[in-house]
C-alpha cells in the first residue's frame, strides 16, 4: 500500500491546526536512539548504565563510567527520515547526557479531500518540515541501589515556505531506578513534568502531555534478559510494552517485543524484531517494527554505539607496579654518628641505568600491564553481559589500582636519583 499522500495529508492537518488553535503536541524523542531499544518494543523504563538512556528514564544513565556515544537512522516513511545521537560522559557527581533527535520531510504538498473521500494532491505549492528535540541530562547515585536521573528538552519544530510555521518549547523529565537484586531493576519516570509547551508565532501554544511509565528489568538467565513497561499519558489509556533480548552468543543477541498503542480509543499491538553485534569497542544492532496503524507500514531501524571503556587501551592509569628495587638498589644506612665525614668517605648516589636498559624495562613492563589491562577489560564485559554491575565495579576498581601504581612505577625507573632523594629525607 502506498501512504505517501496519506502522511502528506497527516502533516498538512496538523500544520493546519497548529496554525489556528492549540493542540497536543507530538514528542519524537519517543521514538528513541537506539535500534536495541525498540527491538524489544522500547520496554525500557528500567534500562540500567546505557546511553540509551538519554530518551527513556533518565536515571538509567547512572552507572556508566566511561565515555559513550550512539546514533541512530531511520526511514520512518517514503517521506521522513529520523535520525538520532546520544552522548554520555561521567563526571565527578554522576553522568552527564546530551541528546539530539530529528525527523525531516522530503517535498509535501498540499492535500485535501474530494466529495468521494478520496485524497487530491495540489503539486504546485511544496513545503518541508523538520522536528528537532534537543536534550540535556543528568544521572547520579542516591546509594548503592538507586539511582535518580532529571532531564531538559527543547523542541523545534519548523514548516519551510509556511507563513508563521515555526515553534519552539521546552519541558523537563524526572526518573528513578532501583536495583533490589543483582538480577532485577525497577525504573519509574515522568516525562513533560513542567515545561512551555510548544509555542508558535500567532500565540498558539501545543501542550505537551505528561507521562508516566513503570517498567521492570528481569536476568531470567545469564543470557537472557526480560523487559516489561506499563504507561499512561494524559488523556490515553494504560498501555503495556514488552520485549526480551537472547545471547546467541558473545558476538550475537536476538531480540523481539511488542508494543502497545492506541488510536481513537482502539488498542493494538505493534511487533518488533531485532538482532545486534558487540565487536568490544563497539556494537552495531537492528531493528524492525510493524506499524498497525496503516496497513502494510513498517520501519528499519539501524544503530552504532561506542564505549571508549572496552578499547584496552592505557590511557588513565595504567598497572602492576615491579619493586623499584628491580631497578635501583637502596641505599645503605648512613651511620648514626654526629661526626663529619671523613675526607675519603663518601655516598654514592644510586646508579642510574642507562637509557637503552630503563627503555627495555619499562617496555617489558608494559607489556605485562596491557596483558593485565586487557584480561580485566575482558572480565568487565563478561560481567556486564551477565549483568553482575557489582563485579564489574569490582574489576574497574582493581584496573584503576593498577594502573596508578603503574604510572608510579614508570617515574620510579625513570627518575631513580630523585627517588631516593626522597627516600634520604
Amino acid at each position: 500500500m502506498n501512504i505517501r499522500p496519506y502522511f502528506a495529508f497527516i502533516v498538512s492537518a496538523i500544520l493546519s491546526l497548529m496554525l489556528s488553535k492549540a493542540v497536543t503536541g507530538t514528542d519524537i524523542s519517543e521514538i528513541g536512539t537506539s535500534a536495541r531499544a525498540v527491538s524489544v518494543g522500547r520496554a525500557y523504563s528500567a534500562a540500567e548504565s546505557t546511553v540509551d538512556s538519554v530518551f527513556f528514564n533518565p536515571a538509567g544513565l547512572s552507572g556508566i563510567d566511561s565515555f559513550n556515544f550512539t546514533s541512530m537512522y531511520s526511514s520512518l516513511s517514503d517521506d521522513f527520515s529520523y535520525t538520532s545521537l546520544g552522548i554520555a560522559l561521567p563526571v565527578k557527581h554522576g553522568v552527564l547526557g546530551f541528546a539530539i533527535a530529528n525527523e525531516a520531510s522530503g517535498a509535501l504538498y498540499r492535500t485535501a479531500l474530494d466529495s468521494d473521500g478520496k485524497v487530491i494532491t495540489d503539486g504546485s505549492d511544496p513545503f518541508n518540515f523538520t522536528d528537532r528535540v534537543y536534550s540535556l541530562s543528568f544521572a547520579g547515585k542516591v546509594n548503592k541501589g538507586l539511582a535518580f536521573g532529571a532531564r531538559i528538552k527543547i523542541y523545534e519544530k519548523k514548516a519551510y515556505m509556511i507563513e508563521d510555521g515555526h515553534g519552539s518549547g521546552l519541558s523537563a523529565d524526572i526518573g528513578l531506578l532501583y536495583k533490589p537484586h543483582d538480577r532485577i531493576s525497577l525504573g519509574l519516570y515522568h516525562e513533560n513534568l513542567a515545561g512551555s509547551g510548544i509555542s508558535w508565532p500567532t500565540g498558539t501554544r501545543d501542550v505537551l502531555p505528561s507521562r508516566t511509565a513503570a517498567g521492570l528489568k528481569y536476568l531470567a538467565r545469564q543470557d537472557l534478559v526480560l523487559m516489561i513497561d506499563a504507561g499512561i499519558s494524559s488523556g490515553r489509556p494504560l498501555l503495556f510494552k514488552t520485549g526480551g533480548e537472547w545471547r546467541l552468543h558473545d558476538l550475537v543477541f536476538l531480540r523481539a517485543g511488542l508494543e502497545q498503542t492506541d488510536i481513537g480509543g482502539d488498542k493494538y499491538f505493534n511487533y518488533c524484531l531485532g538482532a545486534g553485534s558487540d565487536f568490544d569497542t563497539f556494537r552495531v544492532d537492528y531493528a524492525y517494527r510493524s506499524d498497525h496503524a496503516f496497513s502494510g507500514n513498517f520501519s528499519h531501524f539501524v544503530s552504532i554505539s561506542f564505549d571508549m571503556q572496552k578499547t584496552g587501551v592505557i590511557t588513565e592509569e595504567p598497572a602492576q607496579a615491579v619493586s623499584v628495587e628491580a631497578v635501583v638498589k637502596q641505599p645503605e644506612q648512613l651511620p648514626n654518628e654526629p661526626a663529619t665525614l671523613k675526607k675519603e668517605e663518601t655516598v654514592e648516589p644510586p646508579a642510574v641505568p642507562k637509557k637503552d636498559l630503563t627503555d627495555k624495562i619499562l617496555k617489558q613492563e608494559e607489556l605485562s600491564v596491557r596483558a593485565q589491562i586487557n584480561s580485566l577489560n575482558d572480565q568487565i564485559k563478561s560481567a556486564r553481559t551477565e549483568n553482575d554491575e557489582e563485579k564489574a565495579k569490582e574489576l574497574l576498581s582493581k584496573k584503576k589500582e593498577i594502573l596508578k601504581r603503574w604510572e608510579e612505577t614508570k617515574r620510579s625507573i625513570q627518575n631513580p636519583l630523585e627517588m631516593h632523594i626522597k627516600r634520604s629525607n
